[in-house]
């Protein structure tokens, strides 16, 4: 008995359809997954720095009084930041301190619309922290006590709202996700910066045309369950 075989043109034809339909469902494969992995990383990142906090607040009560001296004049000063820098970063095993100096995570970074940030004004006063699994924590003052997180480290897309996420330390040193309503009365004392962080058709918008779309993300990023999903 005789079976019939695929010819060769049958057989590379039967390859091409397979081949375009991988095309046209991977990419979206892929995107799901590094999307599901962002969310996942987020949520440890936040819990880390909740937990890092708790343990400092051991070495010291009040980790806003590293900051007074710039939140009533509105000065930056390095000290307070590198401070800050070192207490956190013994918080977490193995984690590399980079200190003195400014440090503008900000050339390597973009908006949620995927705009350029290079000559955005935020640069990194007190160093940043560099976690075994690769997270990077940066800090700034502006008025207020920013705590950004970039939560795959130098791995792309490094991008505000995706894999960059920026937080406050608040009153009675809470972690407040910006874009909150909490977040409102934190202002940032930067020229151009949006008044009200909480605003997120400014700071969090796959439309917005702000320097500062993305860095009110962290609060939606955190509690909306289809953000993730609606990532272009």
């Amino acid at each position: 008995m005789k079976t019939k075989a695929f010819t060769l043109a049958e057989t590379l034809i039967t390859l091409g359809i397979i081949g375009i339909v991988a095309a046209i469902i991977l990419p979206s494969v892929i995107h799901k997954r590094n999307n599901k992995e962002f969310e996942a990383k987020l949520k440890k990142a936040y819990s880390a720095l909740q937990q890092a906090v708790q343990r400092a607040n051991y070495e010291v009560t009040d980790l806003n009084a590293l900051y007074k001296e710039d939140l009533v004049s509105s000065n930056v000063t390095a000290s307070g930041g590198e401070q800050l820098c070192e207490i956190l970063g013994r918080q977490f095993a193995n984690a590399k301190i980079h200190l003195p100096g400014t440090y503008n995570m900000f050339g390597r970074i973009k908006t949620l619309r995927n705009d350029a940030e290079d000559g955005n004004p935020c640069a990194f006063d007190g160093g940043y922290i560099e976690t075994q699994d690769q997270m990077e924590i940066y800090f700034e003052t502006l008025c207020n006590i920013y705590i950004t997180i970039d939560i795959n480290g130098k791995k792309g897309p490094n991008r505000l709202g995706y894999d960059v996420f920026t937080f406050i330390l608040g009153e009675k040193d809470k972690i407040i996700p910006n874009g909150s309503k909490e977040s409102k009365k934190y202002r940032m004392c930067v020229a151009g910066a949006p008044s009200d962080m909480s605003n997120i058709n400014e700071t969090c918008s796959h439309t917005s045309t702000s320097a500062y779309n993305g860095f009110g993300c962290a609060y939606p990023a955190l509690t909306d369950p289809d953000y993730f999903k609606n990532l272009p």
